[in-house]
């Protein structure tokens, strides 16, 4: 990690050590040489890089999240979709009414509410990856 603490990961290895060696040679370091590809170090622009993976490598990594923190709660990602295809501008983010219209979402008011429950809004915002997309995409310049 940048910060200097550590993560322990478990990884798979050959019994053989040169076996092992092709291995690290055609997974690592192929994953280092496509990241290297962004020209990251003297590069003007800020780049994130995302590792879809468990395998340690020899790059600094500012966090490490699973999954699922990164994915988030797909519900909502759902539910603002489907406001899309019925023509709706807005969604409501009470409980209840999530639990009303999107039945199949929120089986009960009460797992609705916990998604917009206390701290819920936070992650939302940081973890929801449309948003992510959104922010990206209005950052860009326009050609």
């Amino acid at each position: 990690m940048r910060d200097g603490s550590t993560r322990p990961a478990n990884v798979s290895i050959h019994p053989d050590p040169r076996v092992q060696a092709v291995l690290e040679q055609g997974r690592e370091a192929e994953m280092v040489q496509a990241i290297d590809r962004l020209r990251l170090v003297h590069n003007t622009e800020r780049k994130t890089v995302y590792i879809l993976c468990n395998i340690p490598l020899d790059l600094a990594v500012d966090e490490l999240v699973t999954w699922k923190q990164l994915n988030g709660d797909r519900r909502l990602a759902d539910a603002l979709a489907e406001c899309d295809e019925r023509g709706w501008d807005a969604l409501s983010l009470a409980g209840k009414e999530l639990h009303r219209l999107f039945p199949k979402l929120w089986t009960t008011k009460k797992a609705a509410g916990r998604l917009i429950g206390a701290g819920s809004r936070d992650r939302i915002g940081r973890r929801d990856p449309c948003k992510k997309i959104v922010d990206i995409q209005a950052a860009r310049p326009s050609s």
